[in-house]
Parts: structure tokens; sequence; C-alpha cells
């Protein structure tokens, strides 16, 4: 095999390994209906906050594919959809989420960090998208860049809907190389 075919095989594995490490990235492995809270799906509710997160099954609604996420939240405050397994983080590297939504609330895209020893690190800024007002008809496409700190392990990658109904699909997840120091 020549380099550049080698090059080539190398990082489809790598990118293929990569988006799968979030067990569902566009939620076709997981089953339509209501998520379960906390635990027992590839994707689950990360709120205690009445509201309704299930997968959808209709191809000519989705961005690609034939399922989808969708959140409805009647309150003003956040809540949270998490993806699962946590994304394991690689040395050297930053990692590049990629999403998109549509609805009528207000949407973004987080990243959960957390250490070693399983406990969360402390939020900032630079963990969100900031919430954006969807368009019921248009997908946005999200872009999250996060470059990890030194005590940051693991990450959660996840959803947060405000004031309304949105839908997303097509999560990415990629890790992309920092410059030395």
């Amino acid at each position: 095999m020549n380099a550049a075919k080698f090059m080539a095989a190398g990082a489809f594995l790598f990118s293929a390994s990569i988006l799968s490490a979030l067990g569902d990235p566009d939620f076709e492995r997981t089953n339509p209906g209501e998520l379960p809270l906390w635990s027992g799906s590839q994707w689950v509710k990360a709120s205690t906050a009445k509201f309704s997160a299930k997968i959808i099954e209709d191809a000519a609604k989705a961005a690609s594919g034939k399922r989808f996420l969708r959140v409805e939240n009647p309150g003003k405050g956040s809540v949270y959809v998490i993806g699962n397994p946590s994304v394991k983080r690689i040395p050297g590297h930053g990692i590049l989420i990629r999403a998109k939504a549509r609805g009528n609330g207000l949407a973004n895209v987080t990243i959960t960090p957390y250490d070693t020893n399983k406990k969360s690190v402390p939020w900032t800024g630079k963990h969100e998208t900031g919430f954006k007002k969807m368009d019921p008809e248009k997908w946005h496409q999200f872009e999250l860049r996060y470059t990890p700190i030194n005590e940051e392990d693991t990450f959660q990658i996840g959803t947060s809907v405000r004031d309304g109904l949105v839908e997303y699909d097509d999560f990415k997840i990629e890790f992309f190389e920092l410059p030395q120091e």
C-alpha cells in the first residue's frame, strides 16, 4: 500500500472511531419515543424539570437519516439532554462539536468536562455555544470548538433548550490537533 492510501485509510479509521465515540450521534440507533431520565439509553434527559425529550422517526423531517431528537420545554429555564457514553480526551487535541437544530425555542450545544475522578470541572462560557433563537423551517448549524484544560479527562456532549420546541440532528465530534507550546 502506498503512503497516500495508508494515510487516507488511517484518517478514515480515526474519523470513524471519533464519530462513534458518542454512542449515537445522529439518533439512528436510539429507539423512537420518550427518553429516560439520567440513564438507560444512549441519549437521556438530564434535568428534573417537567419537559419532553423524544426520538422521532420521520425521514422526511430529519436533517439526515430517519430519526432526530425533539425537545419541548414550556419553561424559561434550561433543560438538558446528554449523550452517552462520555467522550475520552485525546492528549494534544481539542474537540469540535457540530450539530443541527431548528424549532421555535432557544437552543444551544454543550460540553461538560469531568476530571479523572469523574467530578465535573467548573463551568465556563467556553463549555457552550450560547443560546440562539431557532427557525422552525431551517436547520441551524451549531459549532463548538473546545480546548481542554489539564485536569479534564472525559466529556459529556449535550443540548440545552429554553422556552419552546427544538429539534436536533447530525451531531459530529472531531478531534483537532492543538498547536505545540
